[in-house]
């Protein structure tokens, strides 16, 4: 297969073209991606393991995951509309003048919007000091005010990639950062390099800041022959209400992601955190194997749509939502009975903390249909009740960890993230059976069996398993064993999820 395949414009299509077409060539596209974030799948991992070995305090990586919140949080409040913007529009747009107008309109917006985060933060100083915890010079404040305009047009310019269903380059560059801190830490560790150590907040400003001029290049690249510069700004009917409505989706979001983090950072300090964030990044292997190519499903997803492929729809979201469904279970199940282990890779601090490992996995798995519900309500501009569920999510997580959090800790704060994901869950599963397809849309009965098999694995893991390698394997294969037996599945449906070249597709 050829990687440049997915580099066909979405617009290029002839009228001829249908819901097949779309479809195969959206196939190409996430078969590539699927290869290229099995190669990235490991560098969290690595990460976080080099930056708990450069300071086994895990203090250096609680600093790390205050940058990224950081990064997350000039992009939520900074970037009109959100990223989803343009996998919703930009494939249904019919003509090279009207994606290059609304690449321009949205570059204007986002200019405006890294112009007014520098000048808030130059008006209020010590909001980037709360931020990162420390206090901070003025080369330090000048690298962080420096990468907010960076961030900004990078998340533009990867979001246009996607719109444009180039899902190959929109997977390289979103792991340009991740590729750059992962080598320096290397560096760092092997060099005992004393002035990354002493400067951590400096160096990682300076890597995010390189990470998103890459990305920003890259992308635009990949953009520029089918970009018009003279194309005059305009946005499609619509897109207006639905950029508020994204940009709601995005601050809640943050809301529910960065609360539970914030918290942890004030209440038991930064070293806490990096411990937390550790933990953390093991579990979100759960939601992230779907959410990476949530984008390129709502691209899709758009593209049908916009062919009247109703059918298609219909079918391409039960077969995605069974399968979303059975992926987040049977990686809940590996996490769960092999906690201890996988916390220990990243030091003692980590691995005696595993039990927060393992209902962190139970709480990702209430969310296996979420990607897949959030771009089906998106595909159809329905972002009233994405931003319904995240507010839902919001306020009963916030609630709860208030109400838990004395009495239990960290533990506490992860139930309450638990009865978060739930909430959300069940206004999406409601919302999407409401949708305009050919047939109804209802919760599929592998989701309910699933949520049944992981609960049950992890009061099992909690109370037997405790490290033993033993136990670990025979409480997985008991809980795989039911999961196969429970989603009826059979070798031919897995056969099927291997890529294979066209032409074995094409004769069966």
């Amino acid at each position: 297969m050829n990687p440049n395949h997915d580099l066909e414009p979405a617009g290029a299509a002839t009228p001829a073209d249908d819901g097949r077409s779309v479809s195969a060539r959206a196939h190409r596209g996430v078969a590539w991606a699927v290869v290229i974030t099995g190669l990235a799948f490991p560098l969290p991992f690595l990460r976080n393991y080099l930056l708990t070995r450069i300071d086994s305090s895990s203090h250096l990586l609680g600093q790390y995951n205050l940058v990224l919140r950081f990064q997350q949080a000039v992009q939520t409040f900074f970037y009109p509309g959100g990223s989803n913007i343009f996998p919703t529009f930009y494939p249904k747009l019919k003509t090279s003048e009207e994606r290059s107008g609304l690449i321009r309109a949205f570059l204007r917006y986002v200019l405006s919007g890294a112009a007014l985060a520098v000048l808030v933060l130059l008006l209020f100083p010590g909001l980037l000091e709360t931020a990162l915890d420390a206090t901070t010079d003025s080369g330090l404040r000048i690298v962080y005010l420096l990468l907010i305009p960076f961030a900004l047009l990078s998340a533009l310019a990867t979001s246009a990639v996607i719109g444009h269903m180039s899902f190959v380059w929109a997977s390289i560059v979103q792991r340009t950062q991740l590729i750059l801190i992962t080598l320096s830490a290397a560096f760092t560790w092997w060099a005992a390099s004393g002035w990354m150590r002493d400067h951590p907040l400096l160096w990682f400003g300076v890597i995010a800041t390189v990470a998103a001029i890459i990305t920003t290049a890259v992308s635009a690249a990949v953009l520029v022959k089918t970009f018009n510069p003279k194309a005059r700004p305009a946005i499609p009917a619509g897109c207006a209400r639905f950029s508020v409505l994204t940009w709601l989706d995005t601050v809640f979001t943050f809301a529910y992601v960065a609360i539970d983090q914030y918290i942890i950072n004030h209440l038991f300090g930064t070293a806490q955190l990096g411990v937390y964030a550790a933990l953390y990044d093991i579990a979100r292997i759960i939601p992230l194997t779907m959410q990476q190519f949530g984008h390129y499903l709502l691209a899709t997803l758009a593209a049908l749509i916009g062919q009247d492929a109703g059918t298609a729809v219909t079918r391409g979201y039960r077969s995605v939502a069974r399968y979303s469904a059975s992926v987040f279970a049977v990686l809940s199940i590996v996490i769960l009975f092999f906690s201890k282990p996988l916390a220990a890779l990243f030091g003692d601090n980590c691995a005696a903390s595993h039990q927060y490992l393992l209902w962190l996995a139970v709480a990702m798995n209430i969310d296996s249909l979420t990607t897949v519900n959030n771009r089906a309500l998106m595909a159809y501009e329905r972002m009233g009740h994405v931003v319904l569920s995240k507010l839902f999510q919001t306020i009963v997580q916030l609630v709860l960890t208030l109400i838990f959090v004395e009495r239990w800790g960290i533990s506490g704060i992860i139930f309450a993230k638990a009865a978060g994901h739930g909430a959300s869950s069940v206004v999406q599963a409601m919302a999407v059976a409401r949708l305009p397809t050919t047939e109804r849309l209802t919760l599929p009965t592998i989701y309910l069996v699933c949520q049944a098999i992981v609960l049950v694995s992890g009061i099992a893991a909690h109370l037997l398993v405790e490290g033993d390698w033993t136990r670990g394997l025979t409480g997985a294969m008991v809980a795989g064993g039911a999961l196969w037996l429970g989603g009826r599945f059979t070798l031919g449906e897995i056969r099927g999820l291997i890529p294979r070249p066209r032409h074995e597709r094409d004769t069966g």
